[in-house]
């Protein structure tokens, strides 16, 4: 595992990668995103975009602790690649984390040639995987996974850029949290909508007459949505998201 020797390329060259109107295009469209962008799913799906362009790659993804529980954020993988990583979640997330020490400036890079890595293994039985780069945001919540099939790996500039979008990446990933990300659970379309009844002050049997379902299914469906979240009452529910709304500033 090592950075790619980049003395072959011209600096000449490569300078304006780091420095000219690219770099400062994808960090000035990461910030506009996490302001403008609800939830972090589609801010997430424009960062990969916005990154692409910067830094080319063949296919990119967001790893999380909880990427388990549903499809990965996803750029350029196919859903061979995507049922991969969703049913090898967990131990995908146990090596990045194992593999955070060893990154620079929160960055590494893992060249298919030299690099023994489970994740590019796993990778691998999708396509061919010539080298990953990693960047994790800076309170590890989250780790950028971008891939390139045929060329020899990222060079410097690329990984410095990447380097310096982590920060701002991290700042507009928590801005662009919705109630969803703040609870720290994925919530059903379902588990939504009764919700939003709750904050109105909808009591179970009005809830069950609006959706057109019994009081029982509700009252079962707000038991399980109180055991994802980790709260025990209505009450509790709403004001955890009240305070973590306003945390983060929506």
């Amino acid at each position: 595992m090592r950075l790619i020797d980049d003395s072959e390329a011209s600096p000449l060259r490569l300078i304006p990668l780091l420095t000219g109107a690219r770099g400062l295009r994808v960090l000035s469209e990461l910030a506009r995103a996490g302001a403008e962008c609800e939830g972090r799913n589609r801010f997430r799906q424009e960062a990969l975009g916005s990154l692409r362009r910067a830094v080319p790659f063949d296919f990119g993804f967001v790893a999380t602790p909880s990427m388990h529980l549903g499809e990965p954020v996803a750029l350029g993988a196919t859903p061979g690649l995507v049922r991969l990583l969703t049913r090898h979640a967990r131990a995908a997330w146990i090596e990045l984390r194992g593999l955070r020490g060893r990154a620079e400036d929160g960055v590494l890079q893992l060249l298919a040639e030299v690099a023994s890595s489970p994740l590019l293994r796993l990778l691998q039985l999708d396509r061919r995987v010539a080298a990953l780069c990693i960047g994790w945001l800076s309170d590890d919540s989250a780790a950028v996974v971008l891939g390139r099939e045929v060329e020899r790996g990222f060079r410097q500039p690329e990984l410095e850029l990447l380097g310096l979008a982590l920060p701002v990446l991290t700042l507009a990933d928590a801005q662009a949290a919705d109630l969803a990300d703040s609870l720290g659970a994925q919530l059903s379309p379902r588990e939504e909508e009764i919700f939003s009844y709750l904050q109105r002050g909808y009591s179970n049997r009005q809830i069950a007459l609006v959706l057109g379902t019994s009081p029982l299914t509700v009252r079962n469906q707000l038991a399980r949505l109180f055991r994802k979240v980790g709260v025990s009452s209505r009450a509790e529910l709403v004001g955890l998201a009240a305070t973590c709304l306003r945390a983060s500033g929506r």
